[in-house]
């Protein structure tokens, strides 16, 4: 009776210790974000976007090989194939005689954000980034022709294009 006890406590504990470690994930996702795979859309790449249990995703392949993603007001972002040229980015920005540079919150090789500003207006927050995946190279950046962004928002999707992995790597 006793042997028969301890069987039946330990049988699903041993069970629990041994399927505990084996699920292999093969992404990871963020609190609140989703894993999306682009490859649909012409891009083998896969990132963390806005939980579509949450908020509508809407994904656009444009005829030029760009990919704009939006998923509420919060969430709008550019990929584009390409390699980016951050100086003349950093240029065109400090340049600019609409919406004017206040500040550089990140100044990095491959990373640009920036506060900016539309006189009597409320700041806004603006970033371009470009990812190497591979062999293939991608600029991100926010959609600035919609919604303003605050830092909060521009942090979202930099960590979202942060997440991005080559379709290959995402399957390993």
């Amino acid at each position: 009776m006793l042997k028969k006890l301890l069987l039946l406590i330990a049988a699903p504990i041993l069970l629990m210790i041994c399927s505990c470690g084996n699920n292999k994930k093969t992404e990871i996702e963020t609190p609140g974000m989703s894993v999306i795979d682009f490859s649909s859309l012409g891009i083998p790449i896969t990132m963390n976007v806005p939980d579509t249990t949450k908020t509508k995703l809407e994904t656009v392949a444009q005829g030029s090989g760009t990919i704009e993603i939006k998923s509420g007001k919060d969430f709008q972002i550019n990929i584009t194939p390409g390699e980016g040229d951050f100086q003349l980015k950093k240029s065109d920005v400090s340049s600019d005689e609409v919406k004017k540079l206040k500040r550089f919150v990140i100044d990095e090789p491959s990373l640009l954000v920036w506060e900016a500003q539309i006189s009597g207006m409320e700041s806004e927050f603006h970033f371009y980034t470009a990812i190497k995946v591979g062999k293939d190279s991608y600029v991100i950046e926010d959609i600035k022709d919609t919604d303003t962004f605050g830092e909060a928002s521009i942090q979202k999707m930099v960590d979202a294009a942060k997440s991005i992995k080559g379709k290959e790597a995402a399957a390993q």
